[in-house]
């Protein structure tokens, strides 16, 4: 284990002693479970988020430490994995204060009463239980798809206005929606090319020569299709290797899912969610459209692999945009 890397590495990204003090606590006590840190497995690091979570002691900054740490080592899959217990942070709160805003306090109130939202650090094969449970809630207190869908899908991963503005200038510059949407495509391509070349993961996905064939052939994935009054838009999917290799419909549609909250229901039939869902992911796809059009969009899920389908597919709505290229 080479702590005196990582520091040199938190030094040099300005970041502060406490901070590095939060990895290197979490690192040490890896060295319960193996005595070679750099040979940890899932399984390894699932124990002792466990025992952190029980005693409340979870913050982002201990799953920030271990993957700065993994990802210097190169172990990718470490990386990757813990991905799975950041993705969702903020999401279920993001949600709860859009429902009031939409139906108020004592509604929001209400649904508090009756669900907790899982701790940091909850497996990601338990929060499937959580979410069936507050679309239950949902669902009874929004009976109307129309506020339901107005409820989760927004942008809940606060993901601000500034991160699309290159995409903004881009759009304005191109000579029509589907010369920017190819334009963005060939962009996503080479950013993947890069990484496959590199062999950094990409987000939370390793990419390989194959992963960018499959993308240069699927024009809607990391890109987009303008078609009467409509973007197209398939999500990649969430482990494109292994979505790739599935030998089987049902592990394809696990790979394919991104949601942290839901994946693990497909593996699952105990678990019941509703594909309405799946909203929420839809408030992702369009956020790029939202900024790039300054104004508020609708994504309407086609297809997504909690009801069966191999992709989550999104048709988003631009109908009435005005002056539209």
């Amino acid at each position: 284990m080479n702590l005196k890397a990582l520091k040199a590495r938190y030094e040099a990204n300005k970041l502060t002693e406490a901070q590095f003090q939060t990895a290197e606590t979490m690192l040490l006590e890896l060295r319960v479970f193996v005595s070679e840190v750099d040979h940890s497995q899932t399984t390894d690091l699932d124990r002792v988020i466990a025992i952190y979570k029980e005693k409340d002691l979870l913050t982002k900054e201990h799953f920030y430490g271990l993957m700065r740490y993994f990802y210097m080592i190169g172990r990718t899959d470490l990386y990757i994995h813990l991905t799975k217990y950041t993705g969702g942070i903020g999401v279920l709160e993001s949600i709860m204060d859009r429902l009031e805003k939409v139906k108020g306090k004592a509604v929001r109130e209400k649904i508090e009463s009756s669900f907790d939202i899982p701790k940091l650090g909850t497996s990601p094969y338990d929060l499937p239980i959580y979410t069936e449970k507050f679309m239950a809630l949902l669902k009874t207190e929004l009976p109307l798809e129309v506020e339901l869908e107005r409820v989760l899908s927004g942008n809940n991963h606060g993901i601000p206005d500034e991160a699309f503005y290159e995409e903004k200038v881009a759009y304005e510059a191109s000579e029509s929606l589907s010369a920017y949407l190819k334009g963005y495509h060939e962009r996503q391509i080479a950013v993947l090319s890069e990484h496959a070349r590199t062999g950094h993961p990409w987000f939370e996905q390793k990419i390989t020569d194959e992963v960018v064939e499959f993308v240069k052939r699927n024009p809607e994935i990391q890109g987009g299709v303008y078609r009467d009054g409509f973007i197209y838009e398939t999500k990649i999917p969430y482990d494109i290797i292994a979505f790739l290799h599935a030998e089987t419909d049902i592990d394809q549609r696990y790979y394919a899912c991104h949601c942290p909250f839901a994946r693990e229901r497909i593996k699952d039939d105990l678990k019941d969610i509703d594909a309405l869902w799946c909203h929420c992911s839809g408030g992702f796809v369009k956020r790029r459209y939202e900024v790039i059009f300054g104004r508020s969009l609708k994504a309407k899920p086609l297809e997504n692999a909690l009801k069966g389908d191999p992709y989550c597919r999104f048709a988003i709505d631009v109908s009435d945009i005005p002056n539209l290229k």
